[in-house]
């Protein structure tokens, strides 16, 4: 058995060898027009989710403005959905005194728009109103990665998600 320094050190000179007496690195034109293709399809199927106004926000990360911490939701049933004119909340929230709990209800969408701003993401705005409450969201959905930002206002505070959209089925 080799000692460790002496496998590492022939690792790296194995390395240092390929970057040197390497075949020089090319990435073969059909990739880059496949990667293209790809990431057109992608952000046209963003598209397509964010005009039907019927999909679903599943959130990975979590935090409450005011803290600043971010919290994993580890958590497949919080959610949060559009279909049409009708919004269902099922999201955890936290309060500045650390206390988190699940708002959940259906409410009503109004004021709701959907601009794509400089052809690099959606921005989604729209207001709820349940019971006695009132909830200001915003979503911002790029086209290229699809890591959706969610933002939730309330007269409590602020509380900011992570997570991905997908189609409402």
């Amino acid at each position: 058995m080799l000692p460790m320094k002496r496998m590492v050190a022939m690792l790296f000179a194995s390395v240092a060898t390929c970057g040197v007496m390497g075949h020089p690195r090319t990435v073969a034109p059909d990739s880059l027009s496949h990667r293209a293709q790809r990431d057109a399809q992608f952000a046209s199927h963003v598209t397509e989710v964010v005009t039907s106004r019927r999909y679903v926000f599943r959130p990975v990360v979590m935090q409450n403005a005011a803290l600043g911490a971010t919290r994993d939701t580890y958590a497949y049933n919080f959610f949060f959905s559009v279909d049409g004119s009708v919004a269902t909340m099922h999201l955890p929230f936290e309060f500045v005194n650390m206390v988190i709990y699940t708002e959940q209800f259906d409410a009503p969408v109004d004021d709701y728009s959907a601009m794509l701003v400089d052809e690099a993401y959606w921005r989604i705005l729209f207001t709820l109103e349940s019971g006695s409450s009132r909830w200001a969201v915003e979503i911002v959905v790029p086209l290229d990665t699809g890591e959706v930002q969610m933002a939730v206002v309330t007269a409590d505070g602020t509380m900011r998600y992570i997570g991905s959209l997908e189609e409402l089925r």
